[in-house]
């Protein structure tokens, strides 16, 4: 049995605003997840300062658990005894991203 396709109007129903427009864009190329990759980045920098800032890098924020990747265990330990103050003031400053979580694994900083 064939399926039916069902096709999408190229014009939409309504006009909308082009801010609404230009979000959609950002959404699908990713440009928005990249911007907020560079805020989380910074945030962490700051949060964690130096040295631990050099020896670490946030990967990614899924599902409210923030991986960061660590250049060696010593620092990872650090980070571990420090993660709960971390974590407080991370959800601080960034409420709308509902961090619950920091995952440390070893790995190349670059």
């Amino acid at each position: 049995m064939a399926r039916k396709r069902r096709q999408r109007s190229t014009r939409s129903q309504e006009p909308r605003h082009i801010s609404e427009v230009v979000a959609e864009i950002l959404a699908r190329s990713g440009v928005g997840e990249t911007q907020s990759a560079r805020e989380l980045q910074a945030a962490w920098q700051e949060t964690v300062g130096p040295p631990l800032d050099e020896l670490s890098r946030v990967v990614r924020l899924s599902r409210g658990k923030l991986e960061v990747v660590v250049s060696h265990s010593a620092a990872v330990q650090e980070l571990t005894f420090r993660k709960h103050e971390i974590l407080r003031r991370l959800q601080q400053r960034w409420p709308q991203k509902a961090i619950r979580d920091i995952r440390f694994r070893v790995g190349p900083v670059e």
